[in-house]
Formats: C-alpha cells, structure tokens, sequence
C-alpha cells in the first residue's frame, strides 16, 4: 500500500501548494517553453523533486522514461553517467509523449568536480526539447560557472515556526489535511495542523512531513470508523424498544430454565 507522501505527490504545478513564486515561474516557462537547464534550490521538504517531476510531467506528457524523463538519483551523477546522458539519453527520442524529454538529477551538490565539468559541455548546448533539472540543498556548492548556466529557482521554506508569518503556509497545510481526509475518510473531521506530530523538517513546515504525520492517524481512524460501521449494523438484531426488550429477556428467561428442569 502507497503511503500518504506517494500517493498524494503532485502530478502537476497547480496541486504544489505553498510555493507560488516558483509556480509561477514555472508555469510561465511552461506556457513558452525553450530547452533550458534549471536550478531549484531550498531546504529540505520545500518540494523541489515534485515540482522537478511535475513540470516533467506537463512539459513530456508524461513522468516516466517512455516519455522522455530520466531521474538521477543522488550519487549516481558521475562523470561517467555524465557521459551516457550526453551520448544516449539526450540524444534518444521518446517513444511516447510530446518529444520533449527531462532530466532530473537530486541533490547536484554531491556533484563531483569532474562530472560537474562533464556536465557544463551539455549545458553549454542543450539539444531541441530539452529541459534539465537539478536539485540541491545548498547551492553554493556549486560552482559559479555551473550556475550561470542555469535558471535558479528558490523554493523558500513556507514557515520558520508555527505562528509566525502571515499564516498562508498553515493554511496551506490545514487545506492539504482536509482535502486528503475527506478523500480518505469520507468525512470532515479532520483534525488540526497543530495536533499533528513531526510536521517540521529542519524546523520548518514541510508538506511532506505533514502527509507522514497525518498517515498514522488516517489509519487509526479508519480502524475505528469501521468498528463504529460493524457495531452499527448489528445494532438491529438487538430488540430497540423497552417492552421488545423485557418480552426478549422473559423468552429467554423461560428457555433457560425449560433447559434446566428438562436436564
């Protein structure tokens, strides 16, 4: 069974909550779309690799290789998988989708010198329909020469404690539990943003953490919800009325002790 955070990942721009300047600019890039390589940076938990995957999913057609999109993980960016990307990946057209194709690589500040050299030639010319995409924790990191070769996005952390700010990252957040436990549920009694356990991520709000606090208590409600469900249908077998009930308890009364005499 998915948990919370995979079922629930955006599948487009326009379901990330809590980041609306870099939505914003993705969305524009979305509408007038050139091959260009970009930079989302920010905390951890501020939905770098699901906006990266959201846009891939908008701009291909789709969110797997059939379409044109290729994940790196973190690791496994080196100046060899640098060089299969050039030579293979880039060069490959999709099989399904727009012809565009997307590469996302996570946490590029692992990248080595090496690979980040490999990599500045393919920047440097990005083929037709090509959009690629690395996330990081700490762009500075990276060098200056690699950044300016890419579009840099911030994703900002929605809030840096509970209270502070506007309040628009909490109501973001209070939205996201609503909507997942009527969905779940089937019901509105939801409870509250501040009841959740464990919804900071490096002492900020993270959508993320929030669906995994929110993942325990849904299936503790659920548990209940179908014991209430299984008490309520055999409610009916029990006699409702208070003269049913003694008329019941007399049959029963005189069973027992027609049992007991016959013995």
């Amino acid at each position: 069974m998915k948990t919370l955070t995979e079922k629930y990942r955006p599948q487009t721009l326009a379901e990330i909550r809590g980041q609306a300047m870099p939505m914003r600019q993705l969305q524009s890039f979305k509408r007038n779309p050139v091959s260009r390589a970009f930079i989302f940076h920010g905390t951890q938990g501020t939905g770098k690799t699901c906006a990266a995957l959201a846009l891939a999913n908008e701009i291909c057609g789709g969110d797997d290789v059939w379409h044109g999109v290729t994940i790196i993980p973190s690791g496994d960016l080196n100046a060899d998988s640098v060089r299969e990307l050039r030579l293979n990946t880039l060069a490959t057209i999709p099989w399904q989708g727009t012809g565009w194709k997307a590469v996302i690589a996570n946490e590029a500040d692992n990248l080595s010198q090496t690979a980040e050299f490999c990599l500045l030639d393919i920047l440097e010319n990005l083929p037709p329909k090509t959009v690629v995409i690395f996330t990081t924790n700490n762009v500075e990191k990276l060098s200056p020469r690699f950044r300016s070769r890419c579009e840099i996005i911030k994703f900002a952390a929605p809030v840096k404690d509970f209270g502070n700010g506007d309040g628009t990252a909490e109501a973001a957040a209070q939205s996201l539990i609503d909507d997942v436990w009527q969905k779940e549920l089937g019901h509105n009694h939801a409870p509250k943003l501040s009841d959740l356990a464990g919804w900071r991520e490096n002492g900020h709000l993270s959508f993320r953490s929030v669906l995994s606090a929110l993942d325990p208590l849904i299936r503790l409600q659920r548990e209940d919800d179908e014991a209430a469900a299984k008490l309520a249908a055999a409610k009916p077998l029990i006699p409702a009325l208070p003269g049913e009930r003694k008329s019941a308890l007399a049959e029963m009364e005189a069973a027992a002790a027609f049992f007991a005499a016959n013995r």
